[in-house]
């Protein structure tokens, strides 16, 4: 592919292919469907079930007395503290994300949730600390070479500046 590429556009073809992160398995299913059907629910709090994560908002005082233990008995993961937010990216200003974040251990996913019909075989979006959520960054061509980060390992923050600069974009 990359050769057919130079062949058209020319050796000087700079190529950045890369992937958000990796997958895994999925061996076990949960369901937090207890929560939408709280008397809270819509109340005290409200719910977000994405496939590996289940965010929650707070309505009232009550909201987290209620919500957090109803979460928390599935024992399929942990609640992120604020730094673990902050270091992750998702601590924005109000409560954009939630005001609470439970991720699940890897090889579990939530069914049904907010984004599948379907049960996935496979899902993303574990903590990037987990091995199998690595990305892959391929990267061709002199120009990227010539201004790609000089250590052993990238970032996903790493890739956009990397490719405004090999485009003479400011980034």
């Amino acid at each position: 592919i990359i050769d057919a590429a130079k062949r058209k556009m020319g050796a000087d073809t700079q190529v950045i292919l890369t992937s958000d992160h990796g997958m895994n398995h999925t061996e076990r299913f949960v369901s937090f469907q207890h929560l939408v059907a709280h008397s809270g629910f819509g109340k005290d709090f409200v719910v977000g079930l994405d496939s590996t994560m289940v965010r929650l908002w707070y309505l009232s005082d009550d909201g987290r007395k209620i919500a957090r233990p109803l979460v928390e008995s599935s024992e399929v993961g942990r609640f992120l503290t604020r730094e673990e937010r902050i270091e992750l990216g998702i601590d924005f200003p109000g409560d954009h994300y939630g005001d609470d974040v439970y991720l699940l251990e890897p090889g579990v996913s939530i069914y049904p949730n907010f984004h599948s019909l379907l049960k996935p075989l496979g899902m993303h979006a574990y903590h990037p600390q987990e091995p199998d959520q690595r990305a892959i960054a391929l990267l061709i061509g002199d120009a990227i070479a010539a201004r790609a980060p000089d250590k052993p390992e990238l970032q996903m923050t790493d890739i956009s500046p990397l490719m405004c600069a090999t485009l003479g974009l400011d980034g």
